[in-house]
């Protein structure tokens, strides 16, 4: 993409902060100029992923797509993972994207700003505690707090089972 014809603003990041920047430019300048660039395709605000945890939002139905999201807040969404920076270029890379079955839906590619906006948010700190890479579970992201509430349920269910074969055993699941 060119910057001869338009300033672009190319926001990285579409948590909470990065999406708002995005929505509210879009609406005032349009898709030409504001770009949105994540590497995934849909957003769950990062405060409710304790609720995909324990399973009482479910991220197929409660997620809402960056696509439909540019289309209604006038903005242009580009999926891809930002690999490098070029300052001189006034350009970002972008990983290729690759589809359910490895196969490639984007290429690798490059993207011009006039403006970058990093706003790639913040992962979950352990301070070098020891024994928290082997014993706690982080919620920065969909994928953890889908794996966290899978684990939950199959720990359910080892101990339902468990207790129906041990006669007199409480069951503390209804």
């Amino acid at each position: 993409m060119s910057t001869t014809q338009s300033y672009q603003v190319v926001i990285v990041g579409g948590g909470a902060g990065g999406l708002e920047l995005a929505a509210k430019l879009g609406r005032q300048f349009g898709r030409q100029h504001i770009f949105l660039v994540d590497k995934d395709s849909d957003h769950i605000w990062k405060p409710s992923l304790h609720e995909v945890a324990a399973g009482t939002l479910d991220i197929h139905r409660e997620g809402l797509s960056y696509f439909m999201l540019a289309r209604d807040c006038g903005f242009t969404f580009i999926q891809g993972e930002m690999t490098g920076i070029d300052r001189e270029q006034r350009s970002i890379t972008l990983a290729p994207v690759l589809g359910p079955d490895h196969e490639e839906v984007f290429p690798e590619r490059s993207l011009s700003y006039g403006t970058l906006v990093m706003a790639v948010g913040s992962k979950s700190n352990f301070f070098s505690t020891p024994g928290t890479h082997e014993h706690a579970l982080a919620l920065d992201s969909t994928h953890q707090a889908e794996r966290f509430r899978l684990k939950l349920l199959n720990e359910l269910i080892s101990v339902t089972r468990r207790a129906q074969r041990e006669p007199g055993a409480p069951l503390y699941i209804n």
